[in-house]
């Protein structure tokens, strides 16, 4: 009697980092450096020493947010992220890779895009989907172990791919959304219909997950997934 073993693994994993704000700087009117009594607005500064990051801040003096920034090195300063510019009825997103804009964004007093550099990026429901441009990665309920002991526990072999021998790596894509569903799922390695089919089940039937997050707010993370089917006699 054959032997079944599942590796099931997760490609998309960001360790939990506590990264506190180590500096603040205050500004006047002309966002020049100045003393708390006389500022207007004020910056903090917070470091992600896992990820190599750099993350400002600036606030109106009443502690409302105006903008936000990432960077991936200080000295020289190199623009590694989503910046955004918080107006009193619109926001603004420049998306920048390797201090290289790539993107601009623009959104209403509803959050709903207006206009996009990048006419033809992939949304759901009006808001984009991110990769790994974010502050917090989309989490499985209870963490990376729980996740793969899930799959593990409730992927099956079908019966007629076990039967003709076939075996290999799926490679499943899909989306976290706002909401923590699973959406958008697709195969982007296919082995066998037999194979792809039950990975794909797998993927979508997960429970919800704990949404991504940029700048406090919930965002569409896409994620991928390999599910690998092997049989040991």
């Amino acid at each position: 009697m054959k032997k079944i073993v599942f590796f099931v693994t997760i490609c998309f994993f960001s360790l939990n980092t506590k990264a506190q704000v180590i500096d603040t700087t205050w500004l006047n009117q002309r966002w020049e450096e100045t003393s708390k009594d006389s500022a207007g607005y004020y910056r903090t500064l917070r470091i992600d020493s896992l990820k190599g990051l750099f993350f400002f801040k600036t606030f109106y003096s009443n502690d409302k947010l105006l903008t936000s920034s990432m960077y991936s090195s200080l000295s020289p300063k190199v623009k590694n992220g989503v910046f955004t510019w918080n107006y009193p009825n619109k926001k603004m997103e420049r998306w920048y890779k390797q201090d290289s804009l790539i993107r601009t964004i623009g959104r209403n007093e509803q959050g709903k895009i207006i206009y996009d550099t990048q006419p033809n990026a992939e949304y759901i429901e009006g808001e984009p989907i991110y990769n790994n441009t974010i502050d917090q990665p989309a989490v499985f309920p209870g963490g990376r172990m729980a996740l793969i002991q899930h799959l593990a526990s409730n992927t099956t072999y079908p019966e007629k791919a076990l039967a003709q021998n076939i075996q290999g790596t799926v490679m499943i894509q899909f989306v976290i959304n706002t909401k923590g569903e699973i959406v958008n799922a697709v195969v982007l390695k296919s082995v066998h219909p037999l194979l792809d089919e039950e990975a794909l089940r797998v993927i979508k039937e997960m429970p919800k997950w704990i949404p991504g997050q940029l700048n406090g707010k919930k965002v569409n993370v896409m994620m991928s997934n390999p599910i690998d089917f092997h049989l040991f006699h």
